[in-house]
């Protein structure tokens, strides 16, 4: 086994029960909750090659729906 040091340039803050799924060598990652319990609607891409997270700007803002 060898340990490769990465330097990470952006990573999404902490989420709790964000919604996931995988297409090729690509995760996405919605929504989910804060530390703080507050509901989060951004949107973020892992590479699963690179591992590089990528932050999508939305053309809508809005905030998430509170139950």
């Amino acid at each position: 086994m060898t340990w490769v040091l990465s330097y990470i340039f952006f990573c999404p803050d902490c989420t709790w029960w964000p919604i996931s799924d995988t297409s090729g060598s690509t995760l996405a990652m919605f929504g989910g909750e804060d530390s703080k319990r507050h509901l989060m609607d951004d949107l973020n891409i892992l590479d699963l090659e690179s591992l590089t997270w990528e932050a999508i700007e939305t053309r809508y803002t809005s905030t998430a729906p509170t139950p």
